[in-house]
């Protein structure tokens, strides 16, 4: 690419499989995972971008909702790598299918469309598997069943309810406060040390924020998201997924950003 303005650049590469002329969920994708600085009189390195095609995998189960909104419910499952993002709708709550993934962990996620824009929103059903869904061509996943609810205020009591419930447990809690304008906090709690990375996603699975925290001690600790990414932007309004991880657990839960 030439003619570029001096700054810095996401670069992101897909196939036109059915020649719209625009990216649609499923056509293999890549994303560069880090930024491209293009700087007055300097050549910047090869940039490799490897798309990632359709696999034989599936994920399947049922979406329940028990209360009384209605809208067309999106399904869909987005791969923590840069393999392409599976997306359904079906019609009402029940049975839902996602296939043709490829191989790899994948988060899954449905909501409920009630204002009819393809968006998640504050008030509207949503739900996220908080485990990761591992995918292989040759075995099949368990089902996931979702469950759509609104999003809850979370309290800081509340957090240090359960806490104190479980002393002797991994515990993610839901981040304070939930949802938030600028700054949040995640709390955590570990029953031994460990070796902490905190991953914040959006819903179309790029890794947007990484903290890697060290090695931190047993009991409770806190880490705050100034909501922004990698690089010191400020991320959009909208969902987003947080994750802790360490050799021996992982865990996730969503968060909603409002400015």
């Amino acid at each position: 690419m030439d003619d570029l303005a001096l700054g810095v650049y996401y670069i992101m590469a897909y196939m036109d499989a059915d020649g719209d002329g625009k990216y649609d969920i499923g056509e293999p994708l890549a994303f560069y995972d880090k930024v491209a600085t293009v700087v007055g009189g300097n050549e910047t390195r090869d940039v490799n971008l490897t798309l990632y095609d359709k696999g034989t995998g599936s994920i399947s189960g049922n979406v329940i909702y028990q209360g009384g909104l209605a809208g067309k419910i999106y399904v869909g499952a987005f791969g923590l790598s840069n393999t392409p993002i599976a997306k359904i709708s079906i019609d009402s709550p029940g049975h839902y299918e996602l296939n043709d993934l490829c191989k790899g962990r994948f988060l899954v996620w449905a909501f409920m469309d009630v204002n009819g824009d393809k968006l998640p929103g504050i008030y509207e059903p949503f739900a996220i598997n908080n485990s990761i869904v591992h995918v292989n061509d040759s075995l099949e996943t368990p089902d996931i069943d979702l469950v759509l609810d609104l999003l809850s205020r979370s309290t800081d009591v509340e957090n240090e309810a359960l806490l104190a419930d479980s002393p002797d447990e991994f515990m993610l809690m839901q981040n304070y406060p939930n949802p938030f304008n600028s700054n949040t906090n995640i709390r955590y709690q570990l029953p031994s040390a460990a070796e902490i990375t905190l991953r914040i996603f959006n819903m179309l699975g790029e890794e947007i924020r990484t903290m890697n925290l060290g090695e931190q001690t047993s009991g409770i600790h806190h880490v705050e998201w100034d909501s922004r990414d990698n690089h010191g932007m400020e991320v959009a309004s909208g969902f987003y997924v947080y994750q802790i991880e360490s050799k021996a657990f992982i865990a996730t839960k969503k968060l909603l950003l409002l400015r």
